[in-house]
C-alpha cells in the first residue's frame, strides 16, 4: 500500500495528485485518507479501510485495555484500522516522552484476553496486503464499490381528485386515509448508474414517464435508460394524470399530471444527490398464504417475494426494494379516501423498524389476475395485510448478507402489445343488463354476480369507445419492459 508520514499526502494536493496516480499505476490501496477524499478513492478503484481511530494514542497508559476493548465492543462492519505505537521499556525507550503510554500498548496487544475476546467476536485482524489483493481482484472481475442514495416525497393531491382504479366509484375523493409517496433509490456501482423510482397511484403511462425521464436525465446526467418509474398500482389513488385516463371515463387532470411529475422529480433528485457509500444483498422467499388467483380457483399464482436492501458503511439501513405480486383492492369502489393500501402500510412498517434513514420501495408483479386474499373492505384490514407483508418482507431482509462490491446492469426494450379484443356495444349493455337483472331476483350484491357486474359495466365502457381507442393508438400498444 501507498502511505505518509503522519497522513501528509492529505494536507498538500500536489502531493495527493502524485499519490493517486501512484495508486493507479501500481494497483495499490492508499492509507490514511482523509474523509473528504474518499469518493475520490472509490470512483477510482482504490480500496483504504472504512474508518481509521488515531486518538488512541491519548489514552492514558492505565485506561488502554479498558478502552480497547469498549471500541471493540462498539465495532460495526467493515475494515476497521486502529494506529498502535508499542515498544518495550529500554534505556532508549525510557529516554522518549509517553513511553508508559507505549508500553502499555505493546502488553495490551500481547494480552491474551484481548486475542481471545477478538476472536470470539468474529473479528478477523488483516493487513493492506488482503486489502490489496481485494481491490486487485474487484478490478480484474469488474466490480466497483458501490454508492446509494434514498429518498421519500409525499405525493398526496392537495386538492379533490378522481380516484381510479375501478369503473363504477362516483364521486371525487374526500381526503386521505393515509399518505401517498414516491420513493427512490439510486444506485452506483463506478461503472453504472441506476434510479428506481416507486409511484404509490395506480399506474404510470409512457408520456409520464418520459417527461419525468428527460428531467431527471438534464438535472443529473443519468442516462434515460437507467431511470425506472414504476406505479405500485393501488386502487385507492387519484386518477387523471395520464393521457390513458380519458379512454377509462376519467377527465385528465393536467394540475394533477404537472403536480405528480414535480414531486417524483424532487424525491429522484434528493436520492441522486444523498449518495453514500453502501453495500447491498438481495434475497428471496416463498408466501403462500397472501393471495389467489380471481378468476379460477387454485389458478397460478406469483409466490415470490423478491427483497433487496441496501446499507451504509455502519449498517445503517438506506433502502430496502420489496417485490410481491397481487392486487392493491381491499378497499372498494365506494372508498373516497385515498390510499396507498396494503404494500404503502407494509413500507411505513418496515421504514419504523428498519431505522430513520430507511426508505422502502414496493414493486408490484404480473398481478393480471392475482389478487390480494382479505375478509372485507376496510382499513383496518388494509392494516392488518399490510402488517403480513411486512412480517414476511422483514424476515427475509433479516437473510441478506451485503456487500460493497457490486455490479449491476440495465436492458430497456420496447414490445408490442395486442388491444384486446371486446364486444359490440350492444353485447356488452345486454350482459350489463342481464346481471342487473339476476342481482335484483338473488340479492346477491357483494357475491360472485356483483363482481362480474363491475367487470361488465367495465367492458361496456371500453366497448363505447373501443373506435376512439383504436383511432388513438392503433392496433397495437407500445410499451416497454
Amino acid at each position: 500500500h501507498i502511505d505518509s508520514n503522519e497522513g501528509m499526502h492529505n494536507y498538500y494536493p500536489e502531493i495527493l495528485r502524485m499519490v493517486l496516480e501512484m495508486a493507479r499505476e501500481l494497483d495499490l490501496p492508499i492509507r490514511w485518507p482523509n474523509p473528504m477524499h474518499l469518493d475520490w478513492l472509490r470512483d477510482g478503484g482504490i480500496l483504504t479501510t472504512n474508518d481509521l481511530n488515531y486518538t488512541f494514542y491519548g489514552v492514558p497508559a492505565r485506561d488502554k485495555k479498558r478502552t480497547f476493548l469498549r471500541l471493540l465492543d462498539e465495532l460495526g462492519p467493515g475494515v476497521k484500522e486502529f494506529i498502535f505505537h508499542p515498544a518495550v521499556p529500554d534505556d532508549e525507550t525510557r529516554a522518549l516522552t509517553a513511553w508508559e503510554g507505549r508500553k502499555a500498548e505493546m502488553d495490551l496487544l500481547c494480552d491474551e484476553d484481548v486475542s481471545g475476546t477478538i476472536h470470539d467476536m468474529g473479528i478477523i485482524p488483516i493487513s493492506f496486503r488482503e486489502i490489496r489483493d481485494r481491490q486487485r481482484d474487484m478490478r480484474s472481475r469488474g466490480v466497483g464499490l458501490l454508492k446509494a442514495g434514498s429518498a421519500r416525497v409525499r405525493i398526496t393531491p392537495p386538492f379533490p381528485t378522481q380516484m381510479g382504479g375501478y369503473f363504477d366509484r362516483l364521486g371525487l375523493s374526500r381526503g386521505k386515509q393515509d399518505d401517498l409517496h414516491a420513493r427512490a433509490l439510486f444506485l452506483d456501482d463506478g461503472n453504472r448508474r441506476l434510479l428506481l423510482v416507486s409511484v404509490e397511484i395506480l399506474y404510470v403511462d409512457a408520456r409520464l414517464v418520459g417527461e419525468v425521464r428527460r428531467e431527471i436525465s438534464r438535472s443529473t446526467g443519468l442516462g434515460e435508460e437507467c431511470i425506472m418509474v414504476f406505479a405500485t398500482h393501488t386502487h385507492s389513488g387519484p386518477e387523471g394524470h395520464t393521457d390513458m385516463a380519458q379512454f377509462l371515463g376519467f377527465f385528465p387532470n393536467p394540475g394533477l399530471r404537472k403536480f405528480l411529475i414535480e414531486r417524483i422529480c424532487c424525491c429522484a433528485l434528493l436520492a441522486f444527490n444523498g449518495a453514500k457509500s453502501a453495500r447491498l444483498g438481495s434475497s428471496s422467499s416463498r408466501v403462500t398464504d397472501m393471495s389467489s388467483n380471481r378468476q379460477k380457483k387454485g389458478g397460478p399464482i406469483d409466490e415470490e417475494l423478491r427483497v433487496m436492501k441496501v446499507e451504509d458503511l455502519s449498517g445503517e439501513v438506506l433502502g430496502a426494494l420489496v417485490n410481491f405480486t397481487a392486487h392493491p383492492v381491499i378497499m372498494n369502489s365506494r372508498n373516497l379516501l385515498l390510499s396507498p393500501e396494503y404494500p404503502g402500510h407494509a413500507m411505513v412498517v418496515l421504514e419504523k423498524i428498519l431505522g430513520p434513514e430507511a426508505v422502502c420501495l414496493f414493486a408490484n408483479g404480473a398481478c393480471g389476475n392475482v389478487t390480494i386474499r382479505r375478509t372485507d373492505s376496510s382499513f383496518s384490514e388494509v392494516r392488518r395485510v399490510g402488517n403480513m407483508l411486512a412480517g414476511h418482507g422483514l424476515r427475509a431482509l433479516g437473510e441478506i448478507d451485503a456487500s460493497e462490491e457490486v455490479r449491476f446492469g440495465a436492458s430497456c426494450s420496447s414490445i408490442s402489445l395486442n388491444l384486446r379484443d371486446l364486444p359490440t356495444v350492444s353485447d356488452a349493455r345486454g350482459e350489463v343488463e342481464a346481471l342487473r337483472s339476476r342481482i335484483e331476483g338473488s340479492g346477491d350484491v357483494d357475491g360472485m354476480l356483483a363482481r362480474r357486474l363491475k367487470k361488465a359495466v367495465g367492458t361496456a365502457a371500453l366497448a363505447e369507445k373501443s373506435d376512439y381507442i383504436r383511432a388513438f393508438l392503433g392496433e397495437k400498444m407500445e410499451t416497454q419492459l
